[in-house]
């Protein structure tokens, strides 16, 4: 059999069943002619026309009813062009209807017949129908892939019906043109300048009334269709990049059916986290969200969607319920009871009913009552986030918005959780225990809660398992550990310790705005002022400049000598009578003691005669009374305040006491490996030498600070870190003094993984801390108030000691010994003269003289005797 056979004897079949239809029709339209109501229904259907007879309280209803697609706006308009002209039809009644036909006023227009608008049809239903059952066993959550949320009949809709506005056409304008206008008034007041605008083909007449508005009103935009997006996370990274700045505000607006409404939500939410928390979206994106048919289900849905999303406001409007064939059944029942209580005729039964039904219809309609829609958002409550009225929109598209429609945006993260990292470093950290659990106190702690309460975030201690700062461990793959490995590895979000800007660390992390500077020194223990109390007569004085005074006793004697001896003056005879009677200098012991006499402000007794000899003894006394007078006014400030030297001062004379000092720093930190590897030849040699330390002594780098110290007290050693925790071991231990030399300024700063958007949020408010002196409030809280050393504050006088004085009994005792040793070797000399003096006349005397003096020393001898 052909194809053409089988479609001829197919439409044979359709036309005999029109023509019985028409044949039943007629009959029905004959027998009720006088006392049936015909009324015309227009609904959804498959384009079937039914005929459906029923009697109600002794009245007989014909129900005549056009089944077609009412989202095509020609089917509903041949419909009603048909049972107007169908004189048999009383009334004409639109059941369910696209409100897209309201827009077009001529398609509703009828001459003849009353026509009545019952339940409108939403273009956003779902397109594949859902039973019941699985509507109740499908869960609220992100994770659904389907297109609808449960339907509870308790649940409270997003319908406002207490609003003292009149609604002008009745349900009819509660999904035409206040959406758009709603969100237009919506944009303005929020003083958006440019916005992202998600839509798709069902909302694409509300989106484009919403962009010509926009367009009058000076907002740029950009529109995305979902229908005709692959992938939203591409195009959420493509607006994010646009974006240019990192932290700037990005509006959205969503006009999608909850399915495609909820993978926007999601893809957003979890933008942050695929880039590795580089991004800020969740705390700088708004997101505007226009949602159709849905009641308080779908906020929870999106709840799950968005709970990472700090800034969601939804503008629902209410889900249109039809009331269908059953529910008109019950209308009509009820219609025509309150007639049945008045006696009337046909024809007036006919009118009152008709009547009736139009002015009762409204009521019928769910959506009737409803003046307005809620505009909500999604806040922090206590048992969680979850969505709350922040205001409205009536059916005229005016917006009332009690607060702000996004308030989180005044609460900076919204009690987002960070991961701190942590190390004891006091007075920044330190760390004690309480009820076997620890507690971080100190001035980086005190910063890190006042930022967690400006911004409004909550924050986990931890520490890093090596222990370390954070030195590098590989040059050529820039690999870093502690701290900073740490922020390398993106295992914390936050580094709050005293961690210092190093060019090497730059490429791995990101710093926050300085909280305090410092400066790099290296901590000794002071030598015993007791031990060298024997040297306080030198002390005054350099060693240069005693050698600089020997050297000048020694030339000034040689000068004088030679004035003296080969002075003309003194050829004269009466000149050379006098210097001869009075004595003079031109022996070498007389002007030694005289120069000498004179530096020691005594003078001798023998004064020079001549000119040049009395000049050159001027100028030596002028530079003796200068001399003297230094001299003595030092001498005096060193017996009466004690003057603490280091051992060295500077890195140069460090590297000179190698072989008597040892030197180390803290392990794992920049001071590691940033001298040995510095260009600087100090800093060069002081890192190579503590490396080589370490070969035989690990402690040499030990981590933790307070080993240093101590290590320190023992003597031969010196510790280089920074000033402030060494003012504090200072502050509390007398016996440990710094150098004079600082180097290396440290900035200390908050630490952030790399191309963290953090760091500029968390950088802004640390300059408004700066700013407002908390800094320095916390450093007088947390730094030593002051040191219990004596004399460590105002030097004052202080009695002399016999420790003080020491040197002059030295010197006395020095002047005893020379002096007993020179009066012995007089006395020896003396002896020895006289000896060789009577050996020489012995041995040159004749032998009879000798025998004489024999004789005459016998009898001398014998007259002593007697």
């Amino acid at each position: 059999m052909h194809l053409s056979d089988v479609s001829f004897q197919l439409g044979c079949k359709m036309t005999v069943v029109f023509v019985v239809l028409i044949l039943v029709f007629s009959f029905w339209i004959v027998a009720c002619k006088n006392d049936c109501i015909t009324i015309g229904i227009i609904a959804n259907g498959t384009g079937l026309v039914e005929s459906e007879t029923f009697a109600k309280h002794e009245r007989t209803f014909v129900i005549v009813k056009h089944l077609v697609d009412v989202a095509e706006i020609f089917y509903v308009f041949r419909a009603v062009q048909r049972l107007d002209a169908n004189s048999s039809v009383d009334v004409i009644i639109l059941l369910e209807y696209d409100t897209t036909v309201l827009r077009k006023p001529q398609i509703l227009a009828t001459q003849n017949k009353k026509l009545i608008k019952l339940g409108a049809r939403s273009r956003h239903q779902h397109k594949t129908p859902v039973s019941f059952k699985e509507r109740q066993m499908t869960p609220r959550s992100c994770d659904t892939n389907d297109g609808f949320i449960p339907d509870y009949t308790s649940e409270e809709t997003y319908c406002l019906t207490n609003l003292n506005i009149t609604n002008m056409n009745g349900d009819d304008v509660l999904l035409t043109l206040p959406v758009p206008r709603a969100i237009r008034s919506l944009v303005k007041s929020l003083k958006w300048h440019f916005i992202i605008i998600f839509y798709e083909s069902s909302t694409e007449t509300e989106t484009s009334a919403l962009v010509d508005g926009l367009s009058k009103d000076g907002v740029l935009f950009a529109m995305y269709n979902t229908d005709h997006v692959a992938n939203v996370k591409n195009v959420l990274q493509e607006i994010y990049q646009r974006n240019g700045d990192v932290n700037k505000e990005i509006y959205v607006v969503v006009v999608c059916r909850l399915y495609n409404t909820k993978q926007i939500i999601k893809s957003a939410n979890e933008f942050d986290s695929l880039n590795n928390r580089t991004t800020l979206l969740q705390m700088f994106s708004r997101w505007l969200i226009v949602l159709y048919d849905y009641s308080r289900g779908a906020s929870e849905a999106l709840q799950d969607c968005g709970n990472d999303l700090d800034n969601i406001a939804i503008l629902a409007v209410p889900k249109l319920q039809t009331i269908g064939i059953e529910g008109f059944y019950k209308g009509i029942d009820c219609t025509v009871i309150d007639i049945l209580r008045e006696d009337k005729s046909h024809d007036e039964f006919r009118k009152e009913f008709i009547d009736r039904l139009e002015k009762k219809a409204p009521s019928w309609n769910p959506s009737y009552k409803c003046k307005g829609y809620h505009i909500d958002t999604l806040l922090w409550k206590e048992q969680g986030r979850a969505f709350s009225s922040v205001g409205h929109a009536d059916i005229n598209g005016n917006i009332v918005v009690n607060p702000d429609i996004f308030p989180n945006t005044k609460y900076g993260y919204n009690r987002r959780s960070f991961l701190v990292s942590t190390l004891e470093y006091s007075p920044f950290v330190e760390k004690r225990k309480v009820n076997n659990s620890y507690i971080y106190e100190g001035f980086c702690m005190d910063l890190l809660s006042e930022l967690a309460n400006k911004l409004n975030f909550t924050y986990n201690l931890t520490e890093p398992a090596d222990g370390k700062w954070g030195s590098l461990t590989n040059s050529v793959n820039i690999t870093f550990n502690g701290l900073v490995g740490q922020l390398q590895k993106e295992e914390v979000d936050i580094v709050a310790a005293p961690v210092s800007v190093q060019a090497e660390r730059d490429p791995v992390m990101d710093f926050s705005y300085p909280y305090y500077y410092e400066y790099t020194t290296v901590l000794v223990k002071k030598p015993d002022i007791n031990a060298t109390k024997w040297r306080t007569l030198i002390d005054p004085f350099k060693w240069e400049v005693l050698i600089t005074i020997g050297a000048s006793l020694l030339i000034v004697t040689i000068l004088t000598f030679i004035l003296e001896k080969y002075n003309p003056f003194y050829d004269i005879p009466q000149h050379a009578e006098s210097r001869q009677i009075n004595g003079g200098l031109h022996t070498w012991h007389s002007s030694f003691w005289y120069v000498f006499g004179a530096l020691l402000c005594q003078g001798g007794v023998h004064l020079p005669e001549s000119t040049s000899g009395r000049t050159l003894m001027s100028c030596w006394w002028l530079t003796c009374i200068i001399i003297v007078g230094t001299y003595s006014g030092n001498l005096i400030a060193f017996l009466t305040v004690t003057k603490e030297r280091p051992p060295f001062n500077t890195l140069e004379e460090m590297n000179n006491l190698k072989g008597t000092y040892k030197w180390g720093t803290l392990g794992g930190t920049a001071w590691e490996t940033l001298f040995p590897n510095s260009s600087h030849p100090a800093f060069k040699k002081m890192g190579e030498a503590y490396i080589e330390f370490s070969k035989t002594d690990p402690t040499i780098l030990h981590q933790n600070p307070d080993f240093h110290v101590e290590r320190v007290k023992k003597g031969k050693y010196a510790w280089i870190g920074d000033k402030t925790y060494m003012e504090i071991a200072m502050a509390t231990e007398c016996n440990l003094m710094s150098i004079k030399e600082e180097f290396m300024p440290l900035i200390y700063v908050f630490g952030f993984k790399n191309n963290s958007p953090h760091a500029a949020i968390f950088s802004t408010q640390m300059m408004k801390i700066h700013e407002g002196g908390l800094f320095q409030i916390w450093k007088r809280k947390w730094w030593p108030k002051s040191s219990f050393c004596a004399g460590s504050s105002i030097p004052e006088a202080k009695p002399i000691s016999l420790m003080d004085v020491q040197s002059a009994f030295y010197v006395c005792l020095i002047g005893i010994f020379i002096g007993v040793f020179a009066f012995v070797i007089e006395i020896l000399l003396h002896k020895y003269r006289k000896y060789r003096s009577h050996k020489q006349k012995t041995s040159n005397a004749p032998k009879s003289d000798t025998m004489d003096s024999q004789y005459q020393a016998k009898s001398n001898i014998n007259k002593n005797n007697r």
